[in-house]
């Protein structure tokens, strides 16, 4: 993907983005709980799925468009610390 089509992709993405977040009080003003936890859910799938499957795919091609402090997403677990072993109890 060339440099050009790139920003314009990541930068109407970053649009969604911010076009999203005013309906989160919107929603939580006039849906019930069980509807929330329902359109929750599909707004996750949507924002995981632009950023993971789309700006991932644009910041790998092109690091330097990478918003500063945002760190490379790696597969599962690799590169992510374990959290320290908990000492067994005594009986």
């Amino acid at each position: 993907m060339d440099r050009r089509t790139a920003e314009e992709i990541a930068g109407r993405i970053e649009n969604v983005f911010a076009a999203m977040d005013p309906l989160v009080p919107f929603l939580r003003e006039r849906l019930e709980p069980d509807d929330l936890d329902a359109v929750r859910e599909a707004f996750s799938r949507i924002v995981a799925e632009l950023d993971l499957g789309v700006l991932e795919v644009i910041y790998r091609a092109h690091p330097d468009l990478r918003p500063e402090g945002m760190v490379p997403v790696t597969p599962l677990g690799a590169g992510c610390p374990l959290p320290p072993r908990a000492e067994p109890e005594e009986t």
